[in-house]
């Protein structure tokens, strides 16, 4: 059970420009696909932004004409109280407005970003190629799809705000500048210093934030794994072992979230008391300045009341590099899945408009490898005639499952062509392929739902009658007149409230429902009782509309219901024809039906003695 999380790239080495640049780009693609809402997330902010500089200009005004000389005694009242008191109501009035704006907004930004960019996701893995999926580990694409794609939107919630924070702190730095030219360069380099710094920790963090997001996959992928063999686990008692090697994973998760830690500890301490200090000593500054005379006690409540509210507003701006930069890591994991272009193609040709016997399949030259190096099948030339039954029959390791996906284009040959009634696979259009192959394979992937949607799977093209007649000709009629609320009965994850045999059935029923043409069945009847296999496939044989059916199989009972076998070995078919003409003309097939006799035999035995359950017979 190998890790399967991709290495981190080769240019994960980024410099302060290049993290800059891609964090804009990355709000630019955010803002494209919601510009409403982000849009007025902004207009929010900024609004916010100008009356917070509004708020102490008036602060300072009401001071200067009402509070002042009504302590003093001094100077002329030049307002009333009332009027202050509305100028006062009015702003933050403006003020909660804003607020709402602003928030509204940029929630709607981000959860419509964030689910769009799962959507999107989900989307382009769906229709990428099933070799593309073997080279990824399930957990690993589970953490991109989910945490990834959450932490990927993540700096647009405090973005709007930052936005309006930076127009807040140029109209301060404006406002102070006006008051005292020394006061706003104090100012303004205290601004700077904490920004240059929060920047720079968040660069350095960076590689640390990008090995956070691929240890979380890593977990992922060993949870799933763990959780989906429980049962081999159990079976062979490895459990603390699969706990060491999950603690071992969760460990590596541990170490990086812990050096992240410290880096981000370390230069946010620094941030949190630069503004406070920088506050601190600016006040000071202007306190002696106004006991100069250089500035009104008007301007100086102005200036503290404004830098009071700045304090968080800066260490705002703090979080927000800190924010982009995790986003930024988050998406690069995100935008490595959307950037595989191993997609499965298609063409235009539709099937057929009306219902359609079994199908004539052809495969020319056929050859395939799932990686570099020896082919799995090799220069396969044959052809399937239409409305007959054929058992694709041959040793471990010679092709037989990997032949049975070609067929149904759940791979594609890397030479040759496979044709169904005449047409390449690969000039449907999307959705015909389904529409006219089924593929069942040996364990039949079941959901907890009921049997009656585990036939349909929501396909409004399925109606109950289809669903009936599907579950009569799969002969699983009397499984469900047993079950409780019948075709309505949830059947529990992966089908577990039903035996081996019922959930072969029960993934044939899925699959006759559809009324195919090409009926591929990849060892999918190996524990169903044989003489209900045979009622099966003979149902099959006499339809009205008799489907072409290709069973890969491995039991002697299964072979001799076959019209045709086909005999395949080192990738390539050796021979073809009724099964005993094959027993008597080709030794290596009279051989293996041997074997398969001597392991049913064996399997039968062993049954019998309670060591491994028999099949399916009820």
């Amino acid at each position: 059970m190998a890790m399967s999380t991709p290495p981190l790239r080769d240019d994960m080495d980024i410099d302060p420009r290049r993290l800059l640049g891609e964090t804009f780009r990355l709000i630019a693609r955010y803002m494209s696909w919601q510009r409403t809402s982000s849009l007025l997330a902004m207009i929010g902010s900024v609004s916010f932004a100008a009356t917070i500089v509004v708020s102490a200009q008036i602060i300072g005004w009401v001071a200067d004409r009402l509070i002042f000389p009504v302590l003093t005694g001094e100077g002329e009242v030049r307002i009333t109280l009332g009027g202050a008191a509305t100028a006062i109501l009015l702003v933050a009035t403006w003020k909660a407005l804003s607020i709402v704006l602003r928030r509204s907004g940029a929630t709607w930004w981000q959860y419509r970003c964030e689910q769009q960019l799962r959507r999107d996701m989900v989307a382009h893995q769906l229709g990428l190629s099933l070799r593309w999926y073997a080279s990824r580990g399930v957990g690993d694409l589970l953490s991109v799809s989910g945490t990834d794609t959450k932490q990927a939107t993540r700096l647009l919630a405090p973005l709007p705000f930052s936005v309006g924070v930076v127009f807040l702190l140029i109209g301060s730095m404006v406002l102070v500048l006006r008051i005292d030219v020394l006061l706003g360069v104090l100012a303004g380099a205290t601004l700077v210093l904490v920004i240059a710094i929060d920047g720079l920790g968040s660069w350095r963090a960076f590689r640390r934030m990008e090995l956070v997001q691929n240890r979380r996959g890593d977990l992922a992928t060993v949870a799933h794994e763990s959780f989906d063999g429980a049962l081999t686990v159990r079976a062979l008692g490895r459990e603390r072992e699969e706990s060491q090697r999950f603690g071992s994973v969760a460990d590596g998760l541990r170490d990086a979230i812990v050096d992240l830690g410290r880096t981000w500890t370390g230069f946010r301490a620094v941030t949190e008391l630069g503004p406070t200090l920088g506050t601190i000593g600016i006040l000071y500054v202007a306190t002696i300045r106004a006991g100069e005379g250089l500035v009104s006690p008007g301007d100086l409540v102005t200036v503290a009341y404004l830098l009071s509210l700045l304090v968080v507003p800066t260490r705002l701006i703090g979080y927000l590099v800190w924010d982009s930069a995790q986003s930024l890591a988050g998406w690069r994991r995100v935008e490595r899945v959307l950037e595989v272009d191993d997609r499965v193609v298609y063409g235009t040709v539709p099937g057929p408009s009306v219902a359609a016997a079994g199908a004539r399949v052809t495969l020319e030259g056929v050859t395939f490898a799932y990686d570099e190096g020896a082919s799995i099948l090799d220069g396969i030339d044959l052809e399937l005639d239409p409305g007959r039954t054929f058992a694709i029959v041959g040793p471990t390791g010679s092709g037989k499952s990997t032949l049975a996906r070609l067929l149904a284009r759940l791979w594609d040959p890397d030479q040759g062509r496979i044709l169904l009634d005449g047409i390449d696979l690969r000039d449907f259009a999307p959705g015909v392929v389904a529409a006219h192959v089924a593929y069942v394979p040996q364990e039949p992937f079941l959901f907890d739902d009921t049997v009656a949607g585990n036939i349909a799977l929501g396909d409004p093209l399925i109606s109950r009658a289809d669903v009936e007649r599907a579950v009569t000709l799969a002969h699983l009629d009397d499984v469900v007149a047993g079950l409780a609320d019948g075709l309505e009965t949830r059947i529990g994850e992966r089908g577990t409230t039903l035996s081996g045999g019922q959930q072969q059935r029960l993934g044939l029923a899925r699959a006759l429902a559809r009324s195919p043409r090409l009926l591929i069945l990849d060892d999918a009847t190996s524990a169903i009782d044989a003489a209900v296999e045979a009622d099966i496939l003979e149902g099959l044989r006499t339809a009205e509309l008799p489907a072409t059916v290709v069973v890969v199989a491995a039991r002697t009972s299964t072979i001799v219901l076959a019209d045709e076998v086909v005999h395949v070995a080192g990738g390539r078919v050796v021979d073809r024809g009724e099964h005993a003409v094959l027993v008597r003309r080709s030794p290596s097939y009279a051989q293996l039906v041997e074997a398969y006799a001597r392991d049913a035999q064996r399997r039968t035995s062993t049954a019998r003695g309670g060591a491994l359950p028999l099949p399916d017979t009820e």
